[in-house]
């Protein structure tokens, strides 16, 4: 019984610091992504941001990286995939949810073109 239980609270710390890491990895390409966008380098931030995505995040922190992401695709005038994960990043249910503004203002831009 005694093995048993150690067995389980193994599982469950090998699990807990899996989360742990790959949160850590998660912030880290999140990092790169963001001052990549600053800089202007979209394709950088892009491919960053969606390597942050495959990561096990909080849904608030998903939210903040498609609208990130969004935003570097808005930069490239690539507005299909900015409103895409601006959509993934708004939900109206969700209070941790980023802004809609994002949004709307690739909307204007793109009936602009």
């Amino acid at each position: 019984m005694v093995l048993v239980a150690l067995i389980g609270v193994i599982a469950l710390s090998s699990l807990a610091l899996y989360y742990v890491v790959s949160i850590r990895e998660a912030n880290a390409l999140a990092t790169e992504a963001y001052r990549a966008d600053v800089a202007g380098d979209y394709d950088v931030a892009i491919a960053q941001y969606s390597a942050a995505l495959r990561k096990p995040l909080w849904n608030q922190q998903k939210a903040l990286l498609y609208t990130n992401r969004g935003h570097a695709y808005n930069s490239k005038r690539q507005f299909a995939e900015a409103i895409a994960d601006h959509t993934r990043g708004y939900s109206p249910q969700s209070p941790n949810s980023a802004t809609p503004l994002p949004r709307a203002d690739t909307h204007i831009k793109s009936a602009a073109n």
